[in-house]
């Protein structure tokens, strides 16, 4: 009988963060807007260069790598959090991280062979010209990124009473 080869997958997985405790969410769930977030990463295929873009509507934001870095494809499952819009040099490294828009997000993971640019206020006018290959790059690295993960949430406005 002959082995199967598995293909492995990507994934995207927000888990929220409670004090010592980590709840691992479903795709479309509520969460409140206090909480604090992680994302559990698993990137495989082509592309070592990952980028995490936040969508809420027509806004879209790079939530990671941070204009001037890299963010390059973990050999396992990783967890990984944002550096939030108002950190800086000298903060310590945040356990967790907080949307700065709330409504339904949808978090988009993407890899690509070839670094994109980030932009210094992280916003990008459209998805599909993220995705094109960069421009003057020629060769085997002039390919289009690809989405290889996506992960809905509905953030709530506020906290709901206890």
């Amino acid at each position: 009988m002959a082995s199967e080869d598995r293909v492995e997958e990507s994934s995207l997985h927000l888990v929220r963060l409670d004090g010592e405790q980590a709840e691992q969410l479903k795709s479309g769930a509520t969460i409140p807007r206090s909480s604090e977030v992680a994302f559990d990463v698993r990137a495989h295929g082509d592309g070592d260069y990952l980028y995490l873009i936040q969508r809420r509507d027509n806004d879209l934001r790079i939530l990671m790598p941070a204009t001037g870095l890299g963010w390059l494809k973990p050999e396992s499952t990783s967890r990984v959090v944002p550096i939030g819009p108002h950190a800086s040099s000298d903060s310590p490294a945040s356990p967790g991280w907080n949307a700065d828009q709330t409504g339904l997000l949808e978090f988009i993971l993407v890899a690509s062979v070839s670094p994109r640019d980030v932009p210094s206020d992280s916003r990008i006018e459209s998805l599909e010209r993220f995705l094109l290959p960069p421009p003057f790059v020629r060769g085997e690295l002039a390919r289009p990124a690809e989405v290889i993960a996506r992960f809905r949430v509905n953030w709530l406005e506020d906290d709901p009473p206890d």
